[in-house]
C-alpha cells in the first residue's frame, strides 16, 4: 500500500499550507475540517465542505484539489475505482486554475504547490493502471513545481512530507523504469519525512502513515507497530490503519491477531457505500491465508470461496486483482484443493 500514504500526504500538506493562505479564514477552516472528517471516513461531509469552498472561491484550486484527493482516498482505502471520472475532473480543474494563477504570479508558492499536487495525483493514478511512463512524467512535473514552491518559501516544512515520499519511492521503484533515478534516495526520503514529523503541523499524522508503509516495505515491523499505535490513538477506526495492522501482524506470524484486524476491515468495507469489489477480494484472500496458516482448513476454504465469488468483471486486468488471486491460489495449493 505505498501509494495511499503519499496521496494523503499531499492533501494534508495542502491543508497545512492553506491554513496560512490568502483564502479567508472561514474557507481555510472548512478545508482543515474536511481533512479531519476524511480521517474519520466521513466522506460525504468532507465533500460537502470542499464543494462549499469551490462555490465560494471558483478561481482558486483548493476546493477542487481537496475534492479530487478525497475521491482518490476512497479508491485507495476502499479500493473503489468507479470514481475516476470525478477524480480527473477535479484534478484537471485544479491544474487549470493553478496554472492560471501561476501565469499571473509566477512566484506564488501556493499556486505552484497546487499545480504540482494536481500533476502528482494524476501520476499516482497512472501507476494503478500500470502506466509507468505517464506516471513518471506527471510525477516529475509535479515535483518540479513543488520544489519551486519550497525555493520561494523554504520554511514550509510540511512540504518535506511530499518530498520524502517522492524521494523514497522513486528510488525504491527505480528498477521499474530506469529513468526514475540512478541514485539511492531512500534514506534521504526517510530523513525528509522525519523532518516533517518534527517541524510540520498538519502533516504529522500522515507522515507517520507514510513511514508505516515504508517500514512495512523494509520489514521493520517493531517500528511499524509503534507508529501504528500512535496513529490509531488519534484516529482509532481509520481503515488504512487496519490494513497496515493486518500486514504487520502477518509479517510477525501472528495470524490470529491479524484476523481480528481483518474483522474490522470487513466490518468497515461491508458497512460503507464507498467499498469496491477489490476491497472484498483483498480482505477475503488475506483471511483465507490467515486461516490456512492456523491449519483451520474449513475456515480457509470458506474465505477462499468468498474470494473467488466476488464479481470480478471490473477487476480483471488490474494488478491488485492478480496479486490477491495469486494469494488465493497459493492457499488452495497449500491445502490440496482446486
Amino acid at each position: 500500500m505505498p501509494l495511499r500514504p503519499l496521496l494523503a500526504a499531499l492533501a494534508l500538506l495542502a491543508g497545512a499550507l492553506w491554513a496560512k493562505s490568502d483564502l479567508p479564514d472561514a474557507l481555510d477552516a472548512k478545508l482543515v475540517e474536511g481533512i479531519r472528517l476524511v480521517h474519520m471516513d466521513r466522506y460525504d461531509e468532507a465533500f460537502a465542505l470542499y464543494a462549499e469552498v469551490q462555490r465560494a472561491a471558483p478561481a482558486h484550486p483548493a476546493g477542487y484539489f481537496f475534492m479530487g484527493a478525497s475521491l482518490q482516498w476512497v479508491a485507495f482505502d476502499y479500493m473503489n475505482y468507479d470514481l475516476d471520472a470525478a477524480f480527473y475532473s477535479n484534478m484537471n480543474k485544479t491544474v487549470a486554475v493553478a496554472q492560471a494563477l501561476v501565469n499571473k504570479a509566477p512566484d506564488d508558492p501556493w499556486a505552484l504547490f497546487y499545480l504540482g499536487g494536481g500533476y502528482g495525483f494524476m501520476g499516482l493514478t497512472s501507476i494503478r493502471y500500470g502506466n509507468w511512463i505517464k506516471a513518471f512524467f506527471d510525477g516529475m512535473t509535479g515535483y518540479k513545481y513543488m520544489m519551486r514552491a519550497l525555493e520561494i518559501k523554504p520554511d514550509l516544512y510540511d512540504v518535506y512530507y511530499g518530498l520524502g515520499q517522492f524521494h523514497y519511492w522513486r528510488s525504491k521503484k527505480a528498477s521499474v523504469v530506469r529513468a526514475f533515478t540512478s541514485q539511492d534516495e531512500m534514506k534521504q526520503g526517510i530523513d525528509e519525512l522525519f523532518l516533517a514529523v518534527k517541524k510540520g503541523y498538519f502533516t504529522v499524522h500522515e507522515t507517520k502513515n507514510a513511514l508505516i508503509s515504508i517500514y512495512l516495505e523494509e520489514n521493520e515491523i517493531p517500528k511499524t507497530m509503534a507508529l501504528l499505535a500512535d496513529t490509531m490513538a488519534v484516529f482509532p477506526d481509520y481503515l488504512f490503519s487496519y490494513w497496515a495492522l493486518t500486514q504487520g501482524l502477518m509479517k510477525l506470524g501472528n495470524h490470529r491477531e491479524a484476523l481480528k484486524a481483518l474483522e474490522n476491515v470487513e466490518r468497515k468495507i461491508t458497512g460503507s457505500k464507498w467499498s469496491g469489489g477489490m476491497a472484498f477480494v483483498r480482505c477475503y484472500a488475506l483471511k483465507a491465508q490467515c486461516w490456512a496458516s492456523l491449519k483451520e482448513t474449513e475456515k480457509a476454504k470458506e474465505y477462499l470461496a468468498k474470494t473467488r465469488a466476488v464479481d470480478n468483471r471490473k477487476l480483471r486486468g488490474l494488478a491488485p486483482y492478480a496479486e490477491y488471486m495469486r494469494v488465493a491460489d497459493a492457499v488452495a495449493k497449500s491445502m490440496g484443493v482446486p
